[in-house]
């Protein structure tokens, strides 16, 4: 990812180094340069050395930090957050945006093997069952990052293996803030990393740069209803998501306000809306001189979360076995 993998490994080892001790080696070496500034190092020319080989890597790694938090406040490779949720887009041959979606489970939609089990979204409040929303979740224990871990969700939740044959990996992302290597054979393109730190979220912003593979994977909702739906995106998601699709802003906007005025409800998660108004449409205005203008002042309506959204359609899911689902209606 790096032009020079070593100098992230070096990296990597000086951020580790606790502020304590990066501040005494500063001073070692500040010691060291008097010393030889001062023509009384007892050994001037390795004492020269080690300082000019210290500044050396000491400034690649301050610049590798930049690059890495990417002027943000957090570090994709660093550490792990409690969450992720992870926003994705693709534009249209005709410039427009449309954004993934995933649907939580409805109530009453998974009938159980076992009495008293929940019926809808696993691991999910009722009040958010049924909605739309982005993808991401708990930061699972194999994951080395949040990075690995937003990605790994959407491979999850989207159940991207069924489709196209593999797996997203970080190796599959160009980075904007970073040099990467054959960046036009990346499907995805990563353009915001931002620290939801309130929540402990690490929240994302990808670009499928092939629409043609992001329409195959996330369908427009506005040609299919049903998107991409069925058992295997319910296993795939461990009961989590049972639809994925597509929408543009203009069709977010109608879906949403249909919903608050018919139903009282929100169609989408009150807290995907709240994200994307403050964190992902102003990136995207950022983007589109275009999309700036059109909905520079209009952001996705909501009100709080209170009971679950019951679709004009419902599909039941048969377990048949732990994890393992057929649908039956």
């Amino acid at each position: 990812m790096f032009q020079d993998d070593i100098y992230k490994e070096k990296y990597l080892l000086y951020d580790s180094i606790p502020e304590r001790n990066r501040i005494l080696e500063d001073i070692f070496f500040k010691k060291k340069y008097i010393l030889y500034d001062g023509s009384e190092a007892p050994h001037p020319n390795l004492d020269r050395d080690a300082l000019h080989l210290y500044l050396k890597y000491k400034n690649k790694y301050l610049n590798l930090q930049k690059e890495m938090y990417g002027g943000g406040p957090f570090s994709i490779f660093h550490g792990k957050r409690e969450k992720t949720a992870s926003y994705i887009f693709t534009r249209d041959h005709d410039g427009t945006f449309y954004f993934a979606l995933s649907r939580k489970l409805p109530e009453d939609s998974r009938i159980r093997l076992e009495h008293g089990r929940n019926t809808g979204a696993a691991g999910t409040k009722p009040e958010y069952m049924g909605k739309w929303g982005s993808f991401g979740g708990g930061v699972d224990r194999k994951s080395k990052n949040t990075f690995e871990a937003a990605i790994n969700e959407i491979n999850d939740e989207g159940h991207i293996r069924g489709i196209i044959g593999q797996d997203f990996d970080t190796v599959d992302v160009e980075i904007e803030w970073l040099p990467t290597r054959d960046a036009s054979r990346r499907p995805l393109k990563l353009l915001l990393a931002d620290d939801m730190s309130r929540r402990d979220i690490g929240l994302f912003l990808f670009e499928i740069k092939d629409s043609s593979l992001f329409f195959v994977l996330f369908p427009k909702i506005s040609e299919n209803p049903d998107g991409r739906s069925g058992p295997l995106l319910v296993e795939s998601s461990d009961g989590e998501i049972d639809k994925v699709g597509s929408m543009s802003m203009e069709e977010m906007i109608t879906q949403q306000t249909r919903e608050l005025g018919r139903e009282n409800n929100n169609f989408f998660l009150s807290y995907f809306c709240d994200s994307f108004n403050k964190h992902i449409k102003p990136k995207i205005e950022e983007l589109s001189e275009t999309f700036s203008r059109k909905w520079g002042a209009t952001e996705l309506p909501y009100m709080p979360d209170i009971r679950s959204r019951v679709p004009h359609k419902m599909v039941k899911y048969q377990e048949v076995s732990k994890g393992k689902y057929i649908q039956v209606a």
